[in-house]
């Protein structure tokens, strides 16, 4: 028998344990430790989220079946549209592929991060904007990726309305901040997601 491949094994244990523990959770005879398991239950979903934005990109496992399908036809990163992009309000651009990279940025964004073009662009979007670990139940991580993964199943916008997303200060803190966050495909001219827009509104 082939040893079972490690990335799929480590995703079906972390599935696995997001399964078991909201079951309990659920459970109407369950009373005890109800803050400590839904703690894991959003440990679990935000590992979830990095592994699959990591291993797979954008719409989870199918993100690399889905970069095949776009071929020579598509746009470079280089070719990018910039006029066609918001550019009052905060706007990144993604590659859909494996580790969500950052390609562009406006200076609205750097402006309202406080942090510049060079420490943004290249790196993967998750490995620039962690989750605080005071805030754990807002799942910032899990619901962006989330997010992005049905704009690119659906291939139409997705918004969420009222998302805490703490930023990182240069003292190694977080600044608590609130935002409005839409997600938009700007795809291939064969119809499949070349690029991920997402604009940002800080709310408070």
């Amino acid at each position: 028998m082939n040893a079972a491949n490690p990335v799929t094994m480590r995703r079906f244990i972390i599935s696995c344990n997001i399964e078991r523990l909201t079951r309990v959770l659920n459970s109407p005879d369950f009373t005890d430790n109800r803050n400590y398991l839904q703690s894991l239950v959003h440990h679990y979903r935000q590992q979830l989220a990095l592994f699959d934005a990591g291993e797979y990109g954008a719409c989870g496992e199918l993100g690399q079946e889905l970069n095949a399908k776009c071929d020579g036809s598509c746009v470079d990163a280089d070719e990018l549209e910039i006029d066609g992009i918001e550019t009052v309000l905060p706007t990144i651009i993604l590659d859909p592929g494996p580790g969500l990279k950052i390609l562009f940025v406006n200076e609205a964004f750097t402006t309202e991060t406080g942090l510049s073009n060079g420490q943004l662009v290249g790196r993967p979007i998750f490995d620039v904007f962690p989750e605080n670990p005071e805030s754990s139940e807002s799942e910032c991580i899990s619901h962006t990726f989330n997010s992005i993964n049905q704009m690119t199943s659906l291939k139409e916008p997705q918004t969420l309305t009222h998302q805490r997303y703490d930023i990182g200060n240069c003292d190694g803190g977080f600044a608590e901040c609130y935002w409005r966050m839409e997600f938009r495909p700007l795809l291939c001219v064969n119809e499949q997601v070349k690029f991920i827009e997402m604009v940002l509104v800080k709310l408070h």
